[in-house]
């Protein structure tokens, strides 16, 4: 068993990903797709707030497979990549979320950026179905407009710590075995 280049469109996320290999179970999984986000902020002084995003957004994962050997023995499927994996993943949306509730929604689109470790599985059904889930700790940041005392507004570089949950459904593309 060994990793393999996966060229897949997905869906829940719309877009198009490409996984090449690097070694026998290390991949490079580059993704463009359209973010969707949400955020919700509750203040003492402004009340609850609720904002979903719809953002472009570019993904770069380097993948490392740990249990192709495991899922071999079990008869499981391990063509296309199907195993669990370790990643480091950066990335880029460009978005007017806020930050925090301390910043305000930016006016135009500027660019989010992350970095994160993951773990996660993927699988490649025979039927063309692919599917992959991931979980993590990374940090966030980006240029913010935040208030100033005197009621004026000020852009700042913010950032934070965030659990990044990521999943995945679409169809892989290329020849069967």
């Amino acid at each position: 068993a060994s990793t393999e280049k996966v060229p897949a469109v997905t869906f829940l996320t719309p877009g198009f990903s490409y996984e090449v290999k690097t070694a026998q179970y290390q991949t490079l999984h580059a993704s463009a797709f359209m973010n969707l986000a949400a955020s919700f902020s509750v203040s003492s002084e402004t009340g609850s707030e609720s904002s979903f995003y719809f953002d472009p957004a570019l993904a770069l994962q380097y993948r490392v497979y740990y249990n192709f050997e495991k899922r071999v023995q079990r008869n499981k499927r391990t063509e296309k990549n199907s195993a669990n994996f370790f990643a480091i993943s950066a990335g880029a949306m460009l978005s007017k979320m806020r930050m925090s509730s301390s910043y305000f929604e930016e006016s135009s689109r500027r660019p989010v950026y992350h970095i994160a470790g993951l773990w996660g599985l993927q699988r490649n059904m025979p039927g063309r179905l692919n599917m992959n889930l991931s979980a993590g700790l990374g940090y966030r940041w980006a240029s913010s407009t935040g208030p100033l005392p005197d009621g004026g507004k000020v852009k700042e570089n913010h950032g934070r710590l965030i659990i990044p949950f990521e999943m995945g459904l679409g169809i892989w593309l290329g020849r069967r075995k």
